[in-house]
């Protein structure tokens, strides 16, 4: 697969802004334009709106098709979802165990419950962040399975010269559009509501576990800290409560508050 570059996806989004006529447009400049920002914009883009009768080009193809997506077929205002392959799936999930050191990792020997754990992974509050450096097509399976943050209406462009063919597309894509456009407005304003009562951290919780609870084993101490972040209103997940456990561990260990011999965990008097 071809690794694309900065400038790769900047000219697929100049050209995506001319031949939709996106209003508001992809940013192209600024602070905001980085590869996370084009593969959100421009998968969201491929996904919504773009269909095999836009005329855009050979550059961009090669863009889309290097992400891994599809154009799909806009028929009477419905339009297949872009094609998700097992190897796209499979990179993602690699990607995902790799950085987050998940313990047992995500099994790759299903597609529906890769899909199933990717989404968990990602919408978990301390799960994936845009720090982590995953690759670009990881972010594009991703950023295809989850609700995009915002998205890009065409502009409206009735008048005369525009077929009726043209019209019922154009409508099509706009109703398209604000209909994903209030589902992301809903999704912000939870964010946002969720942001200002920041609940319990993974962190706080293995604080509390072995303050508390004394887990003997590594085993115990994810098991206790996960139940104990699920019932102060965290959500139950062993995967990234090990995740946490074992980040939290080897930093115990580095700076001598406890030993780990066997999986077993003997705290050190200081």
């Amino acid at each position: 697969m071809a690794k694309l570059t900065k400038a790769d996806y900047e000219k697929a989004a100049k050209n995506l802004n001319k031949v939709l006529k996106l209003d508001p447009a992809i940013n192209v400049t600024g602070k905001k334009a980085t590869v996370p920002y084009f593969i959100t914009e421009i998968t969201g883009t491929v996904a919504d709106l773009l269909t095999p009768e836009d005329n855009v080009s050979k550059a961009t193809l090669v863009v889309i098709k290097a992400m891994g997506l599809t154009i799909s077929s806009a028929t009477a205002g419905e339009a297949d979802p872009p094609a998700i392959t097992t190897e796209g799936l499979t990179a993602a999930v690699t990607d995902i165990n790799t950085i987050l050191e998940l313990d047992p990792p995500i099994p790759t020997d299903d597609d529906d419950q890769m899909r199933k754990d990717i989404l968990e992974i990602a919408t978990d509050s301390e799960g994936l962040t845009p720090e982590d450096k995953i690759s670009a097509e990881s972010r594009a399976i991703i950023a295809l399975l989850m609700p995009a943050e915002e998205t890009k209406p065409p502009a409206a462009t009735g008048g005369k010269g525009e077929t009726d063919k043209q019209k019922e597309k154009r409508i099509a894509k706009e109703a398209k559009a604000k209909d994903k456009a209030d589902k992301a407005a809903a999704k912000a304003a939870k964010a946002a509501a969720k942001k200002e009562d920041a609940g319990p951290t993974r962190i706080a919780a293995a604080v509390h576990t072995l303050r508390d609870d004394k887990p003997a084993t590594v085993k115990d101490f994810v098991t206790q800290a996960n139940a104990h972040y699920a019932t102060v209103g965290g959500k139950d997940n062993h995967k990234m409560s090990a995740s946490a456990i074992r980040r939290v561990v080897a930093t115990l260990v580095e700076v001598g508050l406890i030993e780990v011999e066997g999986g077993k965990i003997t705290k050190n008097d200081l």
